[in-house]
């Protein structure tokens, strides 16, 4: 019996760990939904049969169950008084339960530091391609929007966030790494991811970026980091559009004119919705705006100050949730945010694993980076949200086991 228990024990986990690699390969790549589908419901599938049979196996109990459970009953609740309620409970499908799948399973089954070596190193993998592929549809012209490279994602601004998730844990791995070759394909990864995000002229996620990095570095090579900031001042001088996009970054009246006649308009205008449905918002997914235009009251709202084209989001992650959801799916959504932040400072302060410690930092950094970039976009959807919520699961997973370990 014991034997049997065993080897269900060793077939499950590794069902679920392939799942879990597959699904964060293809997370860049587009027309992948029904294999990302199916690479996360066969862990899914893995995981209830060991808790069924395997006795050692229980539910882990994390700082963020309740909340979860609170956001959970928020979407439904959105969706169900949603102006189109067969798109959002599609979304809820497609787009929640995915990222809860994803945390739960992570969190439950991603305990040793070999897994996460092998997610992070498939992570690499994934970026390195699709880098490759970006770069390449760059100077092929095939993959670009106003001369800006837009990867897989057919979006610069999407591309230019999943570079910004990337780069950070790649470096982290690259001062962990134990061989030459490996330090090799960790540079090369992260100099072909750090080109298409250059190729891409975001500037958010170029700012964020670099004080990530630049904190990073601090603490563990100051040569890398002089190396770095050269390499940085080069690109900066002798590029181009680089120089022109930095140089505008600085000419503070046009910027604010810019801002003026486009994103804080769109705010405004955002800011009304919520007025008109501050409980539950206008309906749950990422593409509510698009479902709201038909509607002659709304039409104002999400367009452009000239009425010309239709806007797809609100540029803003702390104005699209509530359009979504209400304020009350807000303050459960920040509620959340709060909770995994602290917890996972938490952990890095008391992890005495060093890789771990690491993994955490970067983790903590990137959290944090990508919801100041969210500030002036919205990119918690689909591909991106789904790897922002493995971040999610691996920082509240390390410090589970972290403490379970020292119990």
């Amino acid at each position: 019996m014991r034997a049997n228990t065993h080897k269900i024990s060793i077939i499950c986990d590794r069902i679920i760990e392939y799942g879990i690699l597959l699904v964060i390969f293809i997370i860049p790549f587009r027309h992948t939904a029904s294999v990302e589908t199916a690479a996360l419901l066969l862990p899914l599938i893995a995981w209830i049969v060991k808790l069924r049979y395997v006795p050692d196996t229980h539910f882990v109990k994390t700082p963020l169950n309740i909340p979860i459970m609170y956001w959970g009953i928020i979407v439904v609740l959105a969706s169900i008084g949603s102006i189109s309620p067969a798109y959002s409970f599609y979304e809820f499908r497609s787009q929640f339960l995915k990222q809860i799948i994803l945390f739960f399973v992570v969190v439950n089954n991603i305990k040793t530091n070999k897994q996460i070596l092998r997610i992070a190193c498939i992570l690499v993998v994934s970026a390195c391609v699709f880098s490759i592929y970006g770069i390449y549809g760059y100077l092929d012209n095939t993959l670009t929007e106003y001369g800006r490279a837009t990867g897989t994602f057919d979006s610069y601004s999407r591309s230019a966030v999943y570079c910004m998730l990337v780069i950070p844990l790649i470096l982290t791995m690259f001062f962990h790494a134990k061989n030459k070759y490996t330090k090799s394909v960790l540079i090369l990864s992260a100099l072909l991811t750090g080109i298409l995000l250059v190729l891409t002229f975001t500037r958010g996620p170029w700012i964020i970026l670099f004080v990530i990095l630049l904190i990073l570095l601090f603490r563990k090579s100051k040569k890398i980091l002089t190396v770095f900031l050269a390499a940085l001042a080069l690109l900066v001088l002798f590029y181009g559009p680089v120089t022109e996009r930095v140089k505008f970054t600085f000419e503070i009246k046009e910027g604010i004119n810019r801002a003026s006649s486009g994103r804080l308009t769109l705010w405004h205008n955002s800011l009304q919705i919520i007025k008109k449905h501050p409980v539950l918002g206008v309906g749950y997914g990422p593409d509510i705006f698009r479902r709201m235009y038909p509607y002659p009251e709304y039409k104002f709202y999400i367009t452009d100050p000239h009425g010309n084209f239709q806007q797809s989001d609100a540029h803003n992650l702390f104005l699209q949730i509530p359009i979504e959801t209400g304020i009350a799916g807000l303050v459960i959504f920040m509620y959340l945010l709060v909770r995994c932040i602290k917890y996972t400072y938490k952990s890095y302060a008391h992890t005495e694993d060093p890789f771990k410690k690491d993994i955490l930092f970067t983790i903590f950094l990137t959290i944090i980076g990508f919801l100041l970039c969210s500030i002036s976009g919205y990119f918690y959807e689909d591909r991106i949200g789904l790897l922002f919520w493995l971040y999610i699961a691996l920082s509240i997973g390390i410090g589970i086991n972290e403490k379970e370990n020292k119990a």
